[in-house]
């Protein structure tokens, strides 16, 4: 397996320079920057290809168009900053006029003015700029618009879309924007802001310290959730205190047992400050639902949760010669502080299993009530298995046993815990543990779930560092398994049901290497690869949730939306996700298996930004929070959702690290840097984990080894990797389809293409493209030239056509040398007829789109006053009240002659116009760059060297005729 580079640039390289091109990076004092890919400069290019200048534009054409000290040759100056890197490879970095440091941040102006160009139709122009007042620096938004537009709203919408950083001050309205001579934007004429409106902008209501006694209730349960002395405001979110999804279920069950009230938790997801909370309380009328008592039982069914586990178990993971144990939760810990005496651990572990009886639950299956049944037995002893080892190799071994055994529980005789002692130095007293040595507590998830973990500890710290036994559950699991199949669920099963109505793409076109097997089972066996984020993207992800009230899984499962939209491209996707399901204050500090899996489905729009599809998914996990308790088993009475395979999750940890006393430190030991996770429950698990304490991030890619190779499972990790680079290291307002999975070192090989064949030797001698059409035509009269549905011209009726049309423009029109004649068609055959007769006639073609409004045509007319348009019948109208049209269907008949005359006014030279196309201009009015004949045969010349374009080819005219790509398709591959 080849090397993926961890060393990749976090700007996609734009390539080398290519044959008969130049490309310098200039400073501002026009000397060459080092290529080191530390210095930015401008970028000018040179060579082959350089446009004329801008149509009527003298002064902006001898702007852009300039002589470099060190060349007689003219360069193009682009206004793009950009660098060259080690390997020689050209890196775009940005604007040189749109760049700008704001209290150190880097911020591109043009990202903004996108974005609030978006939030109207009524905003016809906008530009942002810097401005300082009282030695403050400020952002200000002019935007011209005769719409009446609330500040206030512009603002509100700004900040759904950009970091607080990049929002505007202050926004001002104007009717027009004053331009100068040249038809740019004269920023100097912009008035000046009233800084004094920032004062009543900002004004808001502040009251820091809680007033009422709710909030000051509300305050102090804040401070014992998040584990602070304090809430420094009661206008501060949850979320950027650090709270997060679990934190929030233990808030809600806070409230339940100190107010009686029951608050949706949606609502308390979406508006989360303590002023929200207290108002949200103080709101409701209802009474909470009786408690849930125990039953003092110790024997009934199990839950549905444990059924789900153990028929999966032993169906989807049992019927494979390979199976592994998929259902162990092994944690694994390294003595890092002084010992522990393992007779005070088995003690302890004791205590704790007397305490959770769940500990202690055999599981059977009735073959008479045809379920499965629990059991709660007196007394078990903990199993505590000590093993010398001398090397990592062991460790790894016995870690993989413990990971992948299915002989190491018996669920029948209630043994679904067991601690595994790794001694790795040595001791004379053999009831010491030292440091470095490893204690393994591996649980049976038929028991045990990941919001078991913290409840375990607290009670093992408890249980080891004092002689006190644990307090007493007044509520046990086995209460829960009863309580919860007496819930009405109709109103929530009816809401999964709309939600996956209509949903059919359970088999997603992963990159298998390997066909999955048609009864969906598997053996378990997986790989997990473990990536590291650098500290510059973790910085970036969490500044980003923090400025956007985003949760790290609302992020996340954003983010791997696109990435399976990328990777397959399907649109309708559902991805599995994990729920704690502890949705009752009685469930809170019980150890058991309560997670559920719920499938969110979307429906992605690919043309949607990343910050407008965030809030859909935002909004989508708010709406199925209130039907999350519902089992599994229901949900997946829909067939296409049982087969679902992808899921994603997220670990967010506040410490590695647990104590059992004050000397006594564990710290969560891996082996390699990469965790070798061996079991796959599902097809493709993507987890992200997050060290609070540390403020590391991983990205944890998981694949069932039955699909996937090892090195398709890393490719992938890298891929989404990279796409979380994209999105948060180099922020852009582009479409969800706009984002690429192609990792720059495959990027590289594609660049080697550019380089490979020198540059085709110019012909002096070569025609334009309409004339070696011509002799195309008499070489080769019957072949097919074009086809439309079941409308078809040979090369001969082609030629004969476009050149009965343009001797019309000649004798009717007086069209000569020089001339512009536009073209308005809807796409048919006649529209290569007018393009190639326009050439024929010695004009230049001008594009113009029948989808364009009447207003978007008269701007382009009056920017180069054609002599005519071509039109059909249909687009007639929308050009006859500007200019001349001559209708193209009215004049081209029926071939009556087999002659073909390639001489019909041959005077073209090769630095005519053949046609233009226009530029967005930065003040709204396009401009107009002609293409010469030479420059369009050149480029013909070098597809056809290239092979792009061949003989046999036949080649899908896809663009809009005011593309450049347009002619090219429409012409040039007939050549």
């Amino acid at each position: 397996m080849k090397s993926i580079d961890r060393n990749i640039p976090d700007i996609v390289p734009i390539g080398r320079c290519l044959p008969g091109r130049k490309v310098f990076v200039l400073d501002k004092y026009g000397q060459q920057i080092m290529p080191d890919g530390r210095n930015i400069g401008e970028i000018f290019l040179g060579g082959i290809g350089i446009f004329s200048g801008y149509h009527n534009q003298p002064e902006e054409s001898a702007r852009v168009l300039v002589r470099l000290s060190d060349s007689d040759d003219i360069f193009y100056r682009t206004g793009d900053l950009g660098k060259i890197n080690c390997n020689g490879e050209l890196l775009f970095v940005g604007r040189t006029d749109f760049q700008v440091k704001l209290r150190g941040q880097r911020i591109e102006l043009g990202e903004i003015e996108a974005v609030i160009m978006r939030l109207s139709s009524d905003i016809t122009n906008c530009v942002v700029i810097k401005l300082n007042h009282n030695n403050e620096e400020h952002l200000v938004a002019y935007l011209q618009t005769i719409a009446q537009l609330d500040n206030n709203m512009l603002r509100d919408e700004c900040i759904k879309y950009l970091p607080l950083y990049m929002v505007p001050s202050l926004f001002i309205l104007l009717d027009r924007f004053p331009l100068n001579p040249n038809g740019k934007l004269d920023r100097k004429a912009l008035p000046s802001p009233d800084f004094s409106l920032l004062l009543s902008s900002n004004v808001t209501v502040v009251d820091d310290e809680p007033r009422t006694d709710i909030e000051r209730q509300v305050s102090s349960i804040w401070s014992q959730i998040l584990h602070l002395t304090m809430i420094p405001s009661i206008n501060m979110n949850f979320f950027k205190l650090g709270g997060n999804s679990l934190l929030l279920m233990k808030l809600h069950h806070a409230y339940q047992t100190q107010f009686h009230y029951s608050v949706n938790i949606s609502d308390l997801f979406r508006h989360s400050t303590i002023i929200d909370h207290a108002q949200l309380l103080q709101s409701q009328q209802l009474i909470i639902e009786p408690q849930w008592n125990s039953l003092h039982i110790n024997k009934g069914p199990a839950s549905f949760a444990q059924t789900r586990l153990y028929l999966d178990e032993r169906l989807r993971f049992g019927n494979s010669k390979n199976s592994i144990a998929t259902y162990h939760i092994p944690l694994v810990y390294e003595i890092i502080q002084t010992s522990i005496s393992l007779k005070r651990l088995e003690q302890a572990l004791m205590k704790i299993i007397h305490k959770h009886k769940i500990l202690r639950t055999r599981l059977l299956f009735d073959e008479n009530l045809g379920e499965l049944q629990q059991e709660i037995l007196d007394e078990i002893s903990p199993i505590i298995i000590v093993t010398e080892v001398d090397n990592e190799k062991d460790v790894e071994k016995i870690l993989y046993d413990e990971e992948t055994n299915p002989n190491l529980f018996n669920l029948n005789e209630g043994k679904v815990f067991r601690c595994h002692v790794l001694r790795r130095s040595t001791s004379m007293d053999q009831n010491l543990l030292l440091i470095s040595d490893i204690i393994i507590f591996n649980f049976h998830h038929i028991a045990f779930d990941g919001a078991s973990i913290d409840i375990f500890f607290e009670d093992l710290q408890i249980a080891y560092s004092t002689d006190k036994s644990l307090p007493y559950c007044l509520f046990d699991y086995i209460d829960y398994s009863i309580h919860e199949k007496d819930m009405k669920i109709d109103d929530t099963k009816e809401f999964w049901k709309q939600h996956l109505n209509g949903f059919s793409n359970s088999y997603l076109s992963l990159p298998y290497d390997r066909c999955p097997i048609e009864n969906n089972t598997r053996s378990g066996q997986g790989t997990t690869i473990i990536l590291k984020l650098s500290l510059d993207l973790v910085n970036h992800i969490l500044t980003f949730l923090k400025n956007h009230d985003i949760t790290l899984h609302q992020m996340g499962l954003t983010v791997f939306y696109i990435f399976l939209f990328k990777l397959t491209q399907e649109t309708d996707l559902a991805i599995l996700t994990v729920t704690a399901n502890r949705y009752r204050a009685e469930l809170e500090n019980l150890i058991g298996v309560f997670v559920n899996t719920l499938p969110h489905r979307i429906i992605i729009k690919p043309q949607m930004n990343f910050i407008s599809f965030l809030e859909e998914v935002k909004n989508l996990v708010f709406a199925t929070l209130p039907y999350a308790y519902i089992p599994f088993q229901y949900i997946v009475s829909n067939k296409t959702i049982s087969n679902l395979q992808t899921l994603f999750d997220v670990d967010i940890q506040q410490d590695n690290e647990v104590t059992l006393d004050s000397n006594i430190y564990l710290r969560s030991f891996m082996i390699h840097s990469t965790d070798p996770n061996n079991v796959a429950k599902f097809d493709l698990t993507c987890t992200l984990h997050y060290n609070v304490k540390i403020q590391s991030m991983f990205i944890a890619l998981n694949g069932s080894t039955d699909l996937f190779e090892i090195s398709t499972i890393e490719l992938m990790a890298h891929r989404f990797e990279y796409l979380l680079n994209q999105i948060f290291i180099t922020p852009m307002l582009k479409s969800i389809c706009e984002y690429s999975l192609v990792l720059p070192h495959e990027l590289q090989l594609l660049d080697k293409f550019n380089n490979g064949d020198p540059l085709f030797e110019q012909n002096n001698l070569i025609l334009p493209i309409h004339q070696q059409f011509a002799y195309q035509a008499k070489e080769h009269p019957q072949k097919l030239a074009i086809i439309l549905d079941e409308q078809s011209l040979t090369y001969a009726e082609l030629l004969y056509s476009s050149q009965q049309l343009a001797q019309h423009l000649i004798d009717q029109y007086n069209v000569k040398q020089g001339h512009i004649i536009g073209q308005c068609l809807e796409r048919s055959i006649e529209m290569s007829i007018g393009i190639m007769a326009i050439l024929f006639s010695n004009a230049s073609y001008l594009p113009l789109s029948s989808q364009e409004s009447v207003e978007r045509l008269q701007l382009l007319i009056d920017l180069t006053q054609p002599k005519c348009v071509l039109t059909h019948s249909f687009t007639e109208k929308q050009v006859e009240n500007i200019c001349q049209t001559v209708n193209i269907s009215m004049i081209l008949y029926p071939n009556t002659t087999s002659t073909i005359d390639i001489h019909l006014n041959n005077h073209t030279v090769m630095n005519d116009i053949a046609f233009f196309i226009f530029t967005s201009g930065s003040t709204g009015i396009p401009k107009v760059v002609p293409i010469s004949h030479q420059h369009f045969a050149d480029l013909i010349c070098s597809y056809t060297q290239y092979n792009f374009t061949g003989p046999d080819n036949i080649i899908i005219q896809m663009s809009s005729c005011t593309f450049d790509e347009h002619t090219q398709q429409c012409l040039g591959s007939m050549m």
